[in-house]
């Protein structure tokens, strides 16, 4: 429902050709604040939104007499949609503001009485702008439960499960397999007459059915955990009182799922005593399977630690789904007259908000969440389900948005795993759609770089394993510190934004070799590849040393690239700029001396031997110092790619690393490039240059 000020927004003559209209809403926090207590969908978000800015001062300065522009609103139809519009309210004297979108539902009609009820909004706007009606929707809406935990609820949970398993072919390709099933090496039995779970070791007791996982924060007080002490008391009964919160509202979950059995990494992996090493590392090889032939994961994405608990009480405003006319002339839109919009903001209906929550902070989460075949979210108010047919469905909508809003497409999109493109690969055997899954793994790489780690040295391989070895069965190619060789040199062009790490734990061309976000798509565009550029650099060889040979995907020792390719001098000018000082303008030097130098000093601007661009440099101290041609240890470009005629709107059509060599001969990374022309040709042609072979580590 919408007090009366929130639903004279849609009704408003917008012309006949207008896409936006402004206006001023509250006048007061006082107002403001009525409307919500009474239930206004978009004033109990507005009041949370003040709170969450506001202070005492501001508090009473605002409740002591009306603002002209305490509360302004702008409704606009996009210039991409004409079935989408978004609503973004302004607080203007905290420079805070809330944005929702508006989108067309060709399943909500018009309620008996409405006109009668939007009579009613319109005498209400001179005296009383926050009062609240009955629009005649909720008549419709079952009532909400007031805990996530509630058996109502997870009703609506189970009914995801078993509709999925019913009807979603490609949910199932890769999981379980009934001819030759996979169980983790334990597992707990949550069916167990006591009431209390107990710890099931599959080989001596083989499970009867399939099991559910759990996705959780481990946060930073202890927790209960697998030892070599407890094992076997484990197997009789785990008490209750022993479990955290989000364990037993796990165990709850599960059980009402009609699932017998649950893996939770710390009940199910020794973690302390004699054979726990060996235990985890077996465990870190299998953690694909564990997750791929799972039932569903049930993930606390709400609970920052143990404490937390799964489950959580809620109001039911944000539960009920919003709908209002918007009245639109019928020279102008196509679904002018009675139609009705459903209001939305990201943070409570989409994988937007789910992105922000605790448990996806966590590194070892990115792979958990995509490697099943079924994700269950217990939201911050809300339960949220994903599968590959049934994307991000949840309780105000639960056959899925757009299942009533048909042309509606998230603003944020979230990649849920590769069973579609994985099927394309079997079933059609050389036949790849190599953009898009290489697009994935990007995306992928760069959304885990986002996440934390508490052993990054230990685990920034590992963690990821599971993905990379789907992937890497969908490529068939060898997969080399982080990347897999037919992506190679085109995925060195990654850029940093966070920090080298002090010690080593992948050589420097590798992303992972950095504490903090890496873009894998720097520039913004599709991956390169040898159809839309032209490659200047050639893989000659690559060598990597594993800490465990039985590992593809894990530890490194060390790994080698050898590349064929064309090496320039290199200078760059620091500009001063706020933030950060990574982006630097850089001169290439086309043209050296015999000796391989060119001139030293300050470049001319002139200079036809030069060309200028823009460097990204991994450290931060060093692009702020500059660096002249003749610095010590110089710096080299070495071009990677440049983009064929036609291919891109980019201004920049040339793309390289920039490298450092060692006393050993070897090269390092210290950054990327950029330049607006194509230069290879002209400088080739010219002789100055010939490809050379060099070594990166």
């Amino acid at each position: 429902m919408l007090c009366s000020l929130c639903v004279s927004v849609f009704q408003q003559d917008q012309g006949t050709r207008a896409t936006t209209v402004r206006g001023v809403h509250h006048a007061t926090i006082a107002s403001l604040r009525a409307a919500a207590k009474q239930g206004c969908y978009l004033c109990c978000e507005l009041e949370l939104e003040y709170d969450a800015e506001d202070d005492l001062k501001s508090d009473i300065l605002a409740d002591l007499a009306p603002r002209a522009k305490f509360l302004t609103y702008e409704l606009n139809l996009s210039l991409f949609s004409n079935h989408i519009g978004l609503l973004t309210f302004e607080i203007g004297e905290q420079l805070a503001s809330a944005t929702y979108e508006v989108v067309y539902n060709n399943n909500v009609t018009k309620p008996k009485g409405y006109n009668g009820f939007l009579k009613q909004v319109n005498g209400d706007l001179s005296n009383e702008p926050w009062r609240v009606r009955d629009d005649g929707f909720l008549s419709s809406t079952a009532a909400v439960p007031e805990s996530t935990g509630d058996p109502d609820v997870l009703k609506i949970a189970e009914k995801w499960l078993s509709h999925c398993l019913a009807n979603h072919a490609s949910c199932e390709h890769d999981a379980f397999s009934i001819d030759k099933p996979w169980y983790p090496k334990r597992l707990l039995d949550v069916s167990a007459s006591s009431g209390v779970p107990r710890l099931v070791i599959t080989e001596q007791e083989r499970p009867m059915e399939r099991y559910a996982t759990l996705s959780h924060c481990w946060g930073p007080n202890p927790i209960c955990c697998l030892t070599a002490d407890n094992l076997e008391d484990y197997q009789s009964g785990i008490a209750l009182e022993e479990l955290t919160n989000t364990f037993r509202d796990a165990v709850a979950a599960t059980r009402m799922l009609q699932i017998r059995y649950l893996w939770i990494d710390s009940l199910c992996i020794m973690q302390a005593g004699q054979g726990s090493k060996e235990d985890w590392e077996e465990h870190a090889i299998a953690m694909r399977l564990v997750y791929t032939n799972s039932l569903v994961n049930i993930a606390a994405a709400r609970a920052e630690e143990g404490a937390n608990g799964a489950f959580t009480t809620r109001k039911a405003t944000f539960l009920r789904p919003c709908h209002v006319m918007w009245n639109w002339p019928a020279s102008f839109h196509k679904y002018a007259g009675d139609s009705f919009w459903t209001i939305r903001r990201g943070h409570h209906h989409s994988a937007m908000g789910i992105r922000m929550l605790p448990l996806y902070t966590r590194g070892w989460v990115v792979q958990e969440r995509f490697l099943a075949p079924r994700v269950l979210h217990f939201a911050e108010d809300r339960i949220m389900w994903e599968c590959n047919e049934l994307p991000m469905a949840e309780e105000s909508f639960p056959d899925g948005f757009r299942d009533s809003c048909p042309e509606y497409e998230a603003i944020v999109q979230w990649p849920f795993n590769l069973s579609d493109d994985h099927a394309q690969a079997r079933d059609h055997p050389g036949h790849l759609l190599v953009d898009t899954s290489h697009a994935l793994w990007q995306d992928m790489v760069s959304e885990y770089t986002r996440c934390d780690l508490s052993f990054p040295d230990k685990d920034i391989f590992v963690a990821l394993a599971g993905i990379a070895e789907r992937f890497g069965q969908l490529y068939n190619h060898q997969y080399c510190a982080g990347f897999f060789r037919q992506h190679l040199p085109f995925d060195l062009l990654w850029q940093n934004k966070g920090e080298r790490a002090e010690t080593f734990r992948a050589p420097s061309w590798s992303w992972a070799s950095i504490d903090g976000p890496v873009e894998m798509r720097a520039f913004g565009e599709c991956p390169f590849c040898d159809r839309c550029c032209d490659q200047l650099a050639h893989v000659k060889d690559v060598v990597v040393e594993l800490v465990d040979s039985n590992n593809a995907y894990g530890q490194l020792k060390h790994a080698d690239l050898t590349l064929t390719g064309y090496l320039f001098p290199c200078s760059i000018e620091p500009i001063p700029q706020a933030g950060t000082g990574l982006r630097q303008k850089l001169a290439v030097h086309t043209n050296p001396s015999k000796d391989g130098e060119s001139s030293l000093g300050t470049v001319p601007k002139n200079n036809a031997s030069v060309i200028w661009g823009e460097a990204d440099i991994d450290d931060e101290e060093q692009a702020l110092r500059g660096f002249a041609i003749n610095s010590d240890p110089p710096t080299w470009a070495f071009p990677i790619i440049e983009l064929k005629p036609g291919q891109s709107t980019s201004p920049y059509k040339h793309r390289g690393l920039l490298l450092e060599r060692k006393s050993d001969g070897k090269y390092i990374r210290s950054g990327i490039y950029q330049l607006r022309n194509r230069i290879i040709g002209e400088v080739v042609e010219r002789g100055y240059h010939k490809p050379q072979e060099i070594c990166l580590a």
